[in-house]
């Protein structure tokens, strides 16, 4: 009898969040049959056993003028999967969110018959909702990480599944391993800052949130202390270069996301995957975001929702504030921080609204869910 042969599935993500959720399906799959994983992401992909083509680290940019800047090297990852799409055609092609890019790779994928799974989909809900024809036309299947995207793609006669968010599976991981109560808060509060995962957001929100903590100190005193929560895959020292104009202690912590959520009274957080986190996690937080100017303005322009973080958005309410853009200055952000700080009952309505979100999840495991959607697919 011959050695079975490997089934081949090339992976694509270009963003940490994504490259973090890829991670674990593809040790779920590894777990289950042969299966050879190669594509591009980052170093948690690579752990799980997945063979990098291209390093997404470099190319792990937000904005439309950011990625202009990028594009020679975006465009040299772009050439290196389509020829290895042309000379190894795998038996599945999965790409996760990262749709500017992937959409483009999806059309080659069709034009040769490779079946393409969509997981963590465009939000087309948000923006560009005429990219549902590119949807319908490159992909076979699409599997969603809210509810109510499923409803969404079946209006536009995609093939959808929910899956369940993969932050869901994380934190039930993390609450299993950590059966006891966050810890108890004593007079002084906590402000968790987290200024995103690019080194890109990091440059415009650090220093806003260093300039803002500075001025939360100044009103409220020595009873307050601040924590940085780093992104796994920066290195730390990319950071302190920011810190060191900080004239009060901040520790730095790239470890320990979820213990540090729990702990905080108040988090300050750049929109987007941190701000689903701290809601699930039941913390109240101020979101705030800033862009390049013209990115600002054609984003403004297209955008179609209210909102810019997530909790705001799954809710359609502002469940917490928002400053963006010309917004988000360090007066505006302390003012509102300062509010929250010396209100516990503000906190803990906020608190309470942002944990009933998680309800609406279910409790489906993300990754184990999208690995059964694998296998039925490449059969």
């Amino acid at each position: 009898m011959g050695t079975e042969v490997a089934k081949k599935i090339m992976f694509v993500a270009g963003e940490a969040s994504g490259d973090k959720h890829a991670a674990k399906l593809i040790a779920q799959l590894h777990d289950s049959e042969r299966i050879a994983c190669y594509g591009m992401g980052m170093q948690k992909m690579k752990q799980a056993g997945m063979q990098l083509l291209v390093d997404a680290q470099p190319l792990a940019v937000i904005g439309i003028v950011e990625i202009l800047i990028h594009y020679p090297a975006l465009r040299r990852a772009f050439r290196t999967l389509k020829q290895s799409l042309i000379n190894e055609p795998p038996d599945l092609l999965v790409l996760v969110d990262y749709p500017e890019f992937n959409l483009k790779l999806a059309r080659i994928a069709a034009q040769r018959n490779i079946k393409i799974l969509y997981y963590i989909s465009p939000q087309l809900w948000a923006w560009r909702q005429y990219r549902i024809k590119k949807i319908k036309h490159y992909i076979d299947h699409i599997a969603v990480i809210f509810p109510f995207e499923q409803d969404f793609y079946e209006q536009h006669k995609v093939a959808v599944s929910y899956v369940g968010h993969p932050l869901i599976e994380d934190l039930k991981a993390w609450e299993s391993n950590n059966p006891e109560p966050a810890a108890e808060r004593g007079e002084t509060k906590t402000v968790l800052l987290l200024p995103g995962s690019r080194k890109s957001e990091i440059k415009r929100l650090l220093p806003l949130m260093i300039q803002t903590a500075k001025i939360i100190r100044q009103r409220l005193g020595n009873d307050i202390r601040f924590r940085l929560l780093a992104a796994a895959d920066i290195n730390t020292d990319f950071y302190r270069q920011y810190l060191d104009d900080a004239d009060f202690d901040c520790r730095l912590n790239d470890k320990h996301t979820y213990t540090e959520m729990k702990n905080a009274d108040l988090a300050i957080s750049a929109t987007g995957t941190a701000t689903l986190q701290l809601a699930l996690c039941g913390t109240p937080l101020i979101a705030t975001h800033k862009l390049a100017p013209l990115s600002y303005w054609i984003l403004k322009w297209f955008i179609k929702i209210r909102y810019a973080s997530m909790p705001n958005i799954i809710a359609d309410q502002a469940l917490v504030p928002e400053y963006l853009q010309y917004d988000a200055t360090p007066l505006k952000l302390s003012e509102h921080a300062c509010k929250l700080l010396n209100n516990p009952d503000m906190r803990k309505t906020m608190s309470q609204n942002l944990l009933a979100l998680r309800h609406s999840f279910g409790t489906a495991s993300a990754s184990k869910t999208t690995a059964e959607l694998i296998h039925d697919l490449i059969k």
